[in-house]
């Protein structure tokens, strides 16, 4: 919960946990230091059981750990995965050309992806599967949205993982810290 105090906001409704320790499990993950988004840095991508060379030689990819909802959005300004054909690619939705945040050559898909992250230190990695297929039929479909300049990323390039990533994953965000830690959901 965002509070520009700093100072921590507490609701008896919310289904945050707070611990004061650190749970077992998790991989935890330095954060880039200085980013608007609390960001990883992005190793390795698989679509749809194919290994790219994404990101390949963009400087510096950072990989948002976002829990706002939607799938995985990318940006591909060196086209290593978004002109490519993917086995289960989709009609990208209307949203994706929005003038808020307007995106250019998107190609959409509901592969199953695999995702592996770093620390900006380079200490840890983590890897972890989005396959819809195993979910209640509502939740199948999109699962990333490729393109080469995507408006959803802000200007940034790498990823953001989207809140798909946490129907997989159980995320702690160490308050005072600087660290994300990350487990598979069972």
């Amino acid at each position: 919960m965002f509070s520009p105090t700093g100072a921590l906001k507490v609701s008896d409704a919310s289904q945050l946990i707070l611990n004061s320790y650190m749970p077992s499990g998790y991989k935890r993950l330095k954060i880039i230091p200085n980013l608007g988004w609390m960001s990883v840095v992005p190793v390795a991508l698989t679509v749809g059981g194919t290994a790219t060379t994404w990101p390949g030689d963009v400087a510096s990819p950072i990989a948002m750990v976002d829990t706002g909802g939607g799938p995985v959005f990318l940006s591909d300004p060196n086209g290593y995965v978004y002109p490519k054909t993917w086995p289960d690619t989709v009609k990208c939705p209307s949203w994706t050309q929005s003038q808020s945040f307007p995106s250019q050559n998107c190609n959409c898909v509901s592969d199953a992806l695999q995702i592996t992250l770093a620390g900006a230190d380079g200490a840890a990695t983590y890897t972890y599967t989005i396959d819809t297929a195993s979910l209640p039929q509502p939740v199948h479909g999109l699962t990333g949205v490729m393109c080469k300049v995507n408006g959803y990323m802000m200007g940034n390039q790498g990823m953001n993982i989207g809140g798909v990533s946490a129907l997989f994953n159980r995320i702690l965000i160490e308050y005072n810290g600087d660290h994300v830690g990350l487990l598979v959901s069972p």
